[in-house]
């Protein structure tokens, strides 16, 4: 993707992360990311992760992370089932 394409699919993106991306797009062609719909796919998990390509720095601490994990993980006290309740 160029620099334009970008910047209407993500118009809030920081201009530096735009521009990195723009460069490396050849780069995302030979790694198979080269047909409509995993560009798509791509695409929208970079700008979900990135906040709209704002930012490459995660908003959460390691502890809100990790409490995030562990209470999505299944384990023996719930049957496997995380959804279970104790």
């Amino acid at each position: 993707m160029n620099i334009d394409d970008l910047k209407r699919f993500a118009p809030g993106g920081k201009p530096v992360i735009l521009a990195g991306l723009s460069a490396t797009s050849d780069d995302l062609y030979e790694a198979g990311t080269d047909t409509p719909p995993r560009i798509c796919h791509f695409m929208a998990q970079i700008a979900h992760e990135s906040d709209g390509l704002q930012t490459m720095m995660e908003y959460a601490s390691g502890a809100a992370t990790k409490a995030a994990t562990i209470s999505a993980t299944p384990s023996r006290a719930t049957g496997g089932n995380s959804k279970a309740t104790v």
